[in-house]
């Protein structure tokens, strides 16, 4: 049985500087699990393509090793659409300010749209981030976006619950 995906956050600095596919490895090995049944995500910001070609090859290490990219904040930082075509990402996490105002701003709408036809031509997920209410999750799924996250979904938990959820799908 695979365990849910868990997603971690990775500095630029950590990505470019620290032979992260290396380190991650090693503790994949340590922890006598493998990258497949971890299902483990990097979420990295959006900023990391200023660092062009390195960042690319750190990437392209780290998807060779099994792991899922995430572009976290998407859409409040630097965005080359170019780079971000070539970039070896899974998903994209819509920064939870665009969530904030929706559905009453039709702006921020406007963004929400874009940032899902954008990631579903580039066949990639795309996960709305901060969703706080009815309203939000509604006007997310009538526009297919099908993953989220937020306190309206679920309130953030401490290690000895995450412990226990994961303990408890293993068992299932």
């Amino acid at each position: 049985m695979q365990l849910p995906r868990i997603a971690v956050n990775t500095s630029g600095r950590e990505l470019l500087h620290g032979k992260l596919d290396q380190r991650i490895t090693e503790i994949v090995q340590e922890s006598g699990l493998s990258l497949d049944e971890l299902a483990l995500d990097l979420e990295i910001t959006e900023d990391v393509q200023q660092a062009g070609a390195p960042a690319g090859q750190a990437l392209h290490a780290l998807r060779d090793i099994g792991l899922g990219l995430t572009i976290d904040d998407f859409g409040t930082g630097y965005s080359s659409l170019s780079l971000l075509r070539h970039l070896p990402v899974d998903t994209l996490k819509i920064d939870r300010s665009f969530i904030a105002d929706v559905p009453e701003s039709a702006e921020s709408c406007s963004v929400v749209i874009a940032i899902l036809a954008l990631g579903r031509s580039l066949r990639l997920r795309v996960i709305a981030e901060g969703v706080e209410n009815e309203q939000q999750r509604q006007f997310l799924s009538n526009n297919g976006c099908e993953l989220a996250q937020g306190y309206f979904l679920g309130k953030p938990v401490d290690a000895d619950a995450v412990a226990a959820l994961l303990a408890e799908q293993i068992s299932l």
